[in-house]
């Protein structure tokens, strides 16, 4: 495991070094360095879904992809690098979240705003190091957010605004769940 976190943190420093470019705004040219992928843009391009050619891209540690019109984030994306660790998927049309994004155990960040996401998978309980989650403008079941994040400790931020969640629903998830900055409004 250490060797793995020391081969990564070397890669970085290295292609920081060597001047070569990690961060990606496109997929064309992300295609041509597929293992230097470490952060790749690709927002308001017009994808209906998440490219399979991501698959290529094994070093990734950073995606985003707001303001598509993508409904599924699949599965095989959280599987991908053992140290992905930001995805930003907001205003989408996704209406659910994989279960295998629970092993993704290194994601800290995760933006999901403004899409139709009704219900968070329980297995999220086991994305121990998020400490930032936008969930804003989601019509959220507020017994699964308790469910995804009641065992959360370290969490910064859980931002649940125009999440349309009742004051008696607001107190439970306050009780349940742990996070320095959690706010509905």
């Amino acid at each position: 495991m250490k060797k793995g976190i020391f081969f990564a943190l070397f890669s970085m420093v290295a292609s920081a070094c060597l001047g070569q470019n990690t961060h990606f705004y496109s997929l064309e040219e992300a295609m041509k360095h597929p293992s230097d992928v470490r952060f790749l843009t690709l927002d308001d391009k017009g994808f209906t879904e998440v490219p399979e050619e991501i698959k290529q891209f094994t070093n990734i540690s950073n995606l985003s992809m707001r303001g598509n019109s993508i409904s599924e984030i699949p599965g095989w994306l959280w599987q991908l690098n053992p140290y992905f660790h930001s995805a930003d998927f907001s205003d989408n049309q996704i209406w659910s979240i994989p279960k295998e994004i629970g092993e993704a155990t290194y994601m800290e960040n995760l933006y999901l705003s403004g899409n139709q996401i009704k219900k968070l998978p329980s297995e999220m309980k086991n994305n121990w190091k998020l400490k930032h989650v936008y969930l804003g403008d989601n019509p959220l079941s507020p017994k699964s957010i308790i469910a995804a994040f009641k065992w959360h400790s370290g969490m910064a931020t859980l931002d649940l605004k125009g999440c349309a969640i009742s004051s008696d629903w607001q107190v439970k998830i306050k009780e349940e769940v742990k996070a320095y900055d959690l706010t509905f409004e």
